[in-house]
């Protein structure tokens, strides 16, 4: 297939970002301001923690609402000069907490359990969201339980741990500290690469050997002794000494798919700048030339070998002959590299022989929108990637195509991915830029 295929990425990744409703809103609760930019980052911060293996509405519905209320009594005791504020309102064995244990009410291999929960309000388009999913709520409780949530308490208990002990209980701060270490402030890599290692080092690096952590099967009473272990740690300044390392190459899911959103979404762009503070840095941050450093976010959805081979079956036999070359004793069939990784290289192999590249990996990530709704359910023959490959013909894709209606909604990024965008919104010269595409 050929370069073609990175203008049809393009063309999605335009769509996605252009309405601000193509992408999940955090479903706050009354009591945050429109303007406490800082905390709703914050919040949707510690959301993304729990982005594994559940259902991410249910993130956006249901724990952002109770990570709001659980901020909101973070700030309210930190404004009170109250100390210990984590080791109260996250400490299950506390009557007030965040995180509680539940004695489980029906007869079970296990007899209790734990869970994030907050009061419910009584306001119907917030309880709405909250009440969409089953064991979410009770009487006027909210309860949310991430897939692994002994490790991701673990990284929101350090997270707050930390901004309460060092930064006054603020993101904000924190972050102005990362910017403070990064050592060259006019190297877009640099400010990139520096300011999200330093929110790996505030949430996700951790010390203890992997053994540490309880696994979502294991017994309550090993990930009670878990909870304990958290509780009694005094975790240290990551930023205590010299300048933060620009040279980080981690592709954690999470934490790309929450900075990339601080560079990418209009609705979370605007809290970062205003945490950022600085014109000139910030005007870097988001520029395109900082953005081919985005790591796209690993996902089942972008690992998903139909879509992956359909478009770089060349490439990845290729890369399986290298790869085989320096590993004599690996099975033939074996998995080299994980998606994300793959388009890194195949990136920077494309820049160093100094090719015209308007693509950069993170724009990939529509994988998590198209894949389900064309791949996974066999779609191909109105796939403007088969046009490419000449497995249909052009006439199919416009058979769903309606180009011409300015207003309406173009019904090829609906269909293929689920984006709203006007279709005269995504034409150049008057003409749909992925027709365009696809006929050259």
């Amino acid at each position: 297939m050929d370069n073609r295929k990175y203008e049809i990425i393009n063309f999605f990744d335009k769509c996605r970002w252009k309405e601000i409703d193509n992408y999940g809103d955090c479903n706050y609760c009354t009591e945050i301001q429109k303007d406490d930019y800082e905390i709703k980052l914050l919040i949707h911060w510690l959301s993304y923690i729990t982005d594994r293996q559940i259902k991410y509405r249910q993130i956006w519905d249901v724990g952002t609402y109770v990570f709001s209320k659980l901020i909101l009594e973070y700030k309210k005791r930190k404004k009170e000069s109250k100390e210990k504020i984590c080791e109260n309102i996250l400490n299950y064995k506390n009557q007030n907490s965040f995180f509680i244990k539940i004695d489980k009410k029906d007869v079970d291999e296990e007899d209790f359990d734990f869970s994030f929960v907050a009061p419910l309000e009584e306001n119907e388009k917030i309880a709405n969201r909250i009440k969409k999913y089953k064991n979410s709520y009770e009487g006027k409780k909210v309860y949310f339980k991430p897939r692994f949530y002994p490790a991701d308490f673990l990284c929101i208990y350090k997270t707050l741990y930390i901004l309460e002990k060092y930064y006054n209980g603020s993101f904000k701060q924190y972050i102005q500290k990362v910017i403070d270490k990064i050592e060259n402030k006019e190297k877009e890599e640099d400010l990139i690469k520096g300011l999200v290692n330093g929110l790996y080092l505030l949430t996700y690096s951790n010390d203890k050997k992997k053994k540490d952590y309880v696994r979502p099967k294991e017994k309550n009473e090993k990930r009670e002794r878990y909870f304990n272990r958290v509780l009694e740690t005094k975790f240290e300044d990551p930023l205590l000494e010299g300048k933060i390392n620009t040279n980080f190459n981690k592709y954690d899911k999470r934490l790309w798919c929450a900075f990339r959103d601080y560079i990418k979404s209009e609705r979370y762009k605007p809290l970062f700048e205003k945490i950022i503070e600085n014109e000139k840095i910030f005007k870097k941050i988001i520029s395109e030339e900082a953005k081919k450093y985005l790591e796209l976010p690993g996902d089942v959805w972008n690992n998903n070998s139909q879509f992956s081979k359909c478009l770089f079956e060349k490439e990845f036999d290729e890369d399986k002959k290298q790869y085989n070359k320096v590993n004599k004793n690996s099975k033939e069939n074996e998995k080299t590299k994980k998606f994300n990784v793959f388009l890194r290289d195949i990136y920077e192999t494309m820049a160093n022989n100094e090719q015209d590249i308007e693509w950069y990996p993170e724009k990939f990530d529509i994988t998590f929108d198209f894949v389900p709704k064309m791949c996974s359910v066999d779609n191909c023959n109105i796939c403007p990637f088969n046009v490419l490959k000449k497995e249909i013909k052009l006439e199919e894709l416009k058979k769903i195509c309606k180009e011409g209606k300015e207003e309406a909604y173009c019904t090829v990024a609906l269909i293929c991915c689920g984006y709203k965008v006007k279709c005269g919104d995504m034409k150049e010269n008057g003409k749909c830029k992925l027709m365009q595409t696809l006929s050259s």
